[in-house]
């Protein structure tokens, strides 16, 4: 109800609170914009029955305009002139966009009109999940579109997308959406992702030569480069320019509208705007530019935020929107698909809401029709819920109770100003000029630059009689004269003619594989005759005099530096280089070789090749693919007869393949006793964690294992692995194992186990840092979520879904260096195949996929973490029936081994968790625990015993107890958000130590330590992760290994730190100071510690607490009058 959503919002304000109960008893009978989004992915779109009925509901609940998806990814929903039908529409010659705007705009029999706007996703193309994209679509026409990341990825988390700097893309995008524009009635045309995915994309090779040509740079920029930044952001400013003041030249009615970035943190300034919000600094939508020039009509804010953890960044953001409207609507659009229907109408209502310094929204609306709330409540219900009195409200007056029109918009009613556009052309009408300047003068004084395609226009001028001065290097100076008319676009192309000598565009580096024709190109305008000369490696080309350079079947000898010398009578110039790099497929230069093998030995193949790297290799038995036997050498351990075949590789490249000889592998069939290539090893290990022994033996298989304490046989201790859980001291002692075969046996050496207590952690230290980007799958697309420590192996494991391929990386827990890829055969199902993983302390590996409904959520097992072995499904299933509609895998934990493993899972949309136990270590079975309360999760660890923490954003962290034949959990302990943040969301606990470790969504992202052997937790330390991108999911994970602590923080990278124990107490020097005060030299850093004073060494007093800068601190002590003194420090 209302009123309870006033009580979870007491943290707000004063001044907040109050514009919150403003909005209780209002009525609405002014005009608004009422609207949902309406999606093409379900099936609300793909038939004329589900479109009837869909505007038939809207218009029962008062809706006055739908925002209808007429473009998904370069497929349309009407009919096109430029892309192809959607795949989506499943009736034969149906039009949706038409067939919806006939009955929208139908007002017989006293219907009210509904407004149509399209609705067009702007630069992504295509999603790899969908398969090959058919013929005449513009990504199979002009793959050569595509935008790229900073490492030259052109699938981008499962997207295809095309690049805003891209002249071409531009013009399609115009054409499309003028093709809409003068062919349907559409009231409205609305962009979506009309913006990057990430600060790391842009690079296709177009682009950045034209952002080197505009701004006289070379190479390629570094994403966070604020010069490339403002580029990038100016290219989509441009288009919408172009686009508003063609629309409204032919169908001035028609509103434009932009579907903009509001993530996490919300900003309360402009000043917030430009350090730290996401549309300005990441994705590079400048929207507030938009509002401010008038670019567009209608700002729509997707304020997708949940209410129960980011009720403050939904209210930062809307008061944002509605303090910057400038001379534009502001249509304010909550995430009700997250929210519950309470929650949903709350925000809806918000809008009307007035900031403090009085400003409305002109309406709201929903994402998304098909999903109107995430409880599964019907459309047709939520619908209702807007004109009539529900159980939702306890508002008596409906949201919707009347029907009003939209807002008049006075700018296109009434107008008071007119608008410029044109073209800047160089001495022909085909010869677009990209980057020139035109300045007016006159009512309005303005300088502007014309766009990718020689687009310039200006909006809301003043009107009156003018003059354009324009110009373009290599071009003489233009000046014209127009006039501004009110309501009116002026248009002026205006052509420059030549003079001196420019070049436009450079030649442009390329990488091709050998055998491939290549064509430089270069352009270039000045006084004829202009000549040209082509140089390779400085050296002229002879023949090479045209403005073209074609190779054909090129080669290694043809890769080098190109350039071209440009002259005419007035000068001459050198372009920029182009690099060719041509690509030479595999070749072998030594084959590998056959082995004759004794039973039990080890054998390792190898093969030495030439060609561009970098290069792949697939080992093969009998030529069927080896898993995981991907280097450029292949060992089989412990060779049996059974292993006898022939074996082969198979490198590729980017150029091409090469197939090496078979060699053949022999194996005596003699028996062999064992013997061991791998003895246990001597370890320490921390009270209260795990400690294993490994044992690797050869010669004739089956062997049979028995693992021995201090000689004593250790039951069920049979496999070549001796995990032990949770050690205590009594576990110190000599370990072990008897292997044996039908020939004999073998005992290994005596490995000792030595149990130390656990000490006292006062800080951490970095070992390593992947920063996002630094390596091609740690991204800033929301690809890594997941990251665990396998103690046995000492890898730590990181899920990525980075360039559409669900993996999982091990890397060296010590160094960060990547190990190897895991085995991922079978993985497949769910919103996303693999999201979070965690490892048991007997090293067995486990991940799971995420659902958004619980159907179909699966864990996987592996057995280790070796590139070879295989997973297994180990559940597929509902964890908590009968609820279908919960989401499942944001939160995922791990602990014990073999038949004692536990699995903790919780629901990130509801209050129910599920602990999966085993009673054989390969079949488990979920229980369902339902904690109070406790609302969604993605921080979650194990506690001792049977517990477990929890964390969410915006929540406390929360101790939960449960009961093996309980459903329900009970919360021991809770810490409130004054002492451990509400921004932080993943944790991990370390029982052993004490510890809770969390990672910190906001800016400045990190990493958090704190002791909670005593409640409530003491922080230790912090440490910022490398970057500092927006993570608007919320998601990442924290692991701990023995003295190890491994953090994830999502689109930000991933970081490895010792915990350090706390330092010595030692004394350097002490001195008394001339002011009778004590001076103290030791050798502790910043770490609080107590000065106790004795004259006899055997009563201590407390003087003071002390925290050293450098080791050295001063105190003053009341005793210092005594013939000697004696100090010592005390630890806290």
């Amino acid at each position: 109800m209302f009123a309870s959503k006033i009580r979870s919002a007491c943290f707000l304000s004063v001044v907040a609170l109050a514009s919150l109960f403003t909005s209780v008893g209002q009525s609405q009978t002014e005009p608004e914009f009422r609207a949902l989004w309406v999606d093409a992915w379900g099936s609300n779109l793909n038939n004329a029955a589900n479109c009837f009925q869909m505007v038939t509901n809207s218009r029962a609940g008062n809706i006055n305009a739908l925002v209808i998806q007429a473009r998904r990814r370069g497929d349309a929903f009407y009919n096109s002139n430029y892309e192809p039908k959607s795949a989506g529409v499943t009736q034969s010659n149906f039009d949706p966009l038409g067939y919806v705007l006939t009955h929208a705009h139908d007002t017989s029999g006293g219907k009210k009109k509904i407004e149509i706007h399209a609705w067009l996703v702007t630069y992504h193309i295509w999603r790899s999940q969908d398969g090959t994209p058919p013929a005449g679509h513009p990504l199979t026409l002009h793959p050569d579109w595509l935008l790229s990341d900073v490492n030259g990825n052109t699938l981008i988390s499962g997207q295809y997308t095309f690049d805003p700097g891209h002249p071409e893309v531009q013009r399609h995008t115009y054409n499309v959406t003028m093709d809409i524009v003068t062919n349907y009635p559409v009231d409205g045309i609305n962009f979506d992702y009309v913006r990057y995915s990430s600060v790391n994309e842009g690079y296709n090779p177009v682009t950045v030569a034209r952002f080197n040509r505009l701004h006289d740079r070379t190479g390629q920029p570094i994403p966070t480069d604020a010069v490339w930044k403002q580029f990038r952001r100016d290219q989509i400013t441009s288009l919408l320019r172009k686009i508003y003041l063609n629309v409204i030249d032919v169908r001035p009615e028609v509103k434009l509208s932009a579907d903009t970035i509001t993530w996490a943190p919300g900003p309360t300034s402009d000043a917030g705007y430009y350090s730290s919000s996401a549309a300005w600094n990441s994705v590079l939508q400048d929207w507030r530019g938009w509002m401010e020039e008038g670019i567009i009509d209608i700002n729509m804010p997707m304020n997708y935020f949940r209410q129960w953890t980011h009720l403050n960044d939904f209210i930062n953001w809307s008061t944002y929107a509605k303090d910057r409207r400038f001379n534009r609507h502001l249509v304010n659009g909550p995430g009700i698909y997250l929210n519950s229907v309470e929650d949903a109408l709350w925000q809806m209502r918000h809008s009307r809401t007035p900031t403090a310094l009085g400003n409305k929204a002109d309406g709201m609306m929903g994402y998304v029709y098909k999903q109107t709330n995430k409880d599964g409540v019907p459309t047709t219900t939520f619908i209702k819920s807007l004109v009539s009195p529900s159980i939702y409200e306890t508002n008596a007056t409906p949201l919707f109770q009347t029907w009003v029109p939209t807002p008049e918009m006075p700018w296109k009613t009434t107008p008071t100003r007119g608008h410029l556009k044109g073209y800047l052309l160089g001495h022909s009408a085909t010869n677009f000029l990209d980057g020139g300047t035109i300045t007016i003068s006159g009512p309005v004084n303005k300088t502007m630059k014309s766009d990718a395609t020689g687009f310039y226009g200006a909006v809301d001028l003043l009107p009156g009689n003018y003059s354009a001065a324009a110009s373009f290097p290599g071009y003489a100076l233009i000046t014209s004269n127009f006039t501004v008319t009110t309501g009116l676009v002026t248009t002026m192309d205006i052509t420059l003619p030549p003079s001196g000598l420019s070049i436009l565009d450079h030649p442009v580096s390329q990488t091709v594989n050998a055998g491939a024709n290549v064509t430089f190109s270069v352009s270039a305008v000045g006084q004829p005759p202009v000549t040209y000369q082509w140089l390779l490696n400085s050296t002229n080309l002879p023949g090479a005099t045209q403005a073209h350079l074609d190779l054909f079947n090129v080669q290694a000898a043809n890769a080098g530096t190109y350039s071209v010398i440009v002259s005419n009578p007035t000068n001459s110039l050198a372009s920029s280089n182009a690099i060719l790099t041509v690509r030479v497929p595999p070749g072998i230069i030594a084959q590998p070789q056959s082995v004759s093998a004794q039973q039990g030995d080890d054998v390792t193949f190898s093969v030495e090749v030439t060609g561009s790297a970098p290069l792949s290799y697939q080992w093969r038995r009998n030529a069927a693919n080896i898993v995981g036997a991907t280097q450029d050498s292949y060992t089989r351990l412990n060779v049996q007869p059974a292993d006898a075949a022939n074996y082969s590789v198979v490198i590729t490249n980017l150029a091409g393949s090469a197939t090496s000889s078979s060699a053949v592998l022999t194996v005596s069939s003699d028996l062999v006793a064992p013997y061991i290539v791998e003895q246990p090893q001597s370890r320490n290990a921390y009270a209260g964690q795990s400690a294993t022994f490994r044992v690797r033996a050869n010669g004739s298989a089956p062997f049979t294992y028995q693992w021995r304490f201090n000689t004593t046989p250790i039951a069920d201790a049979t496999r070549n692995q001796l995990t032990m859980s949770e050690i205590d001291f009594s576990r110190s002692g000599s370990y072990s194992v008897v292997i044996s075969n039908s020939v004999s046996g073998v005992t290994s050496a005596a490995a000792q186990l030595t149990v130390v207590p656990p000490f006292t952690v006062a800080g951490m230290q970095v070992l390593w840092k992947l920063a996002q980007g630094s390596r091609s799958y740690v991204t800033a697309n929301s690809t890594e979520r997941g990251i665990a420590y396998n103690p046995v192996s000492g890898n730590v494991l990181l899920v990525s879904r980075a360039n559409a391929s669900t993996r999982i990386y091990a890397l060296d827990g010590d160094t960060g260096n990547e190990v190897h890829i895991m085995n991922m055969t079978g993985v497949t199902g769910g919103t996303f195949a693999l999201n979070m993983i965690g490892v048991a302390d007997d090293g067995v590996v486990y991940a799971c996929n995420l659902v958004t409904g619980s159907p179909g959520f699966k864990i996987y097992r592996w057995e280790n973490d070796a590139p070879t072995t295989a997973p297994t499904v180990l559940y597929n299933g509902n964890p908590a029936p009968p609820e279908t509609t919960l989401r499942w895998g944001d939160s995922f934990d791990v602990r014990g081994s073999g038949k004692d493993t536990q699995i903790l899972i919780g629901a990130r949309n509801g209050t129910a968790f599920c602990i999966f136990t085993t009673t054989d270590g390969s079949t488990f079975t979920p229980q369902r625990v339902n904690v109070s309360d406790v609302p969604g999760n993605v921080g979650l660890s194990f506690g001792e015993a049977d517990s477990f923490w929890t964390k969410e954003t915006g929540q406390p962290l929360r101790h939960i107890a449960y009961q093996t034949n309980s459903i329900n959990g009970t919360i021991l302990d809770s810490v409130s958000t004054g002492i451990i943040p509400g921004s932080v969301t993943p944790i991990g606990i370390n029982t052993a130590f004490k510890l809770v470790a969390g990672v910190t969504v906001q800016t400045p992202h990190g990493l958090r330590l704190y002791n909670i052997e005593t409640l409530p937790p003491t922080p230790i330390a912090t440490e910022p992760f490398a970057t500092d991108n927006s993570n608007p999911n919320f998601t990442g994970a924290v692991d701990f290994g023995e003295d190890r602590l491994y953090a994830k923080d999502t689109n930000n990278g991933l970081m490895a730190l010792r915990l350090l124990p706390l330092e010595p107490l030692r004394f350097h020097s002490v001195t008394r100071l001339p002011d009778g005060r004590i001076a103290v030299e030791t050798d502790i850093s910043t770490f609080s510690h107590g000065i106790e004073g004795s004259s006899d060494l055997v009563e201590w007093t407390e003087i003071s607490a002390v925290t050293p800068t450098n080791g050295y601190f001063e105190f003053s002590d009341p005793g210092t009058n005594m013939t000697q003194r004696f100090y010592r420090l005390k630890q806290p």
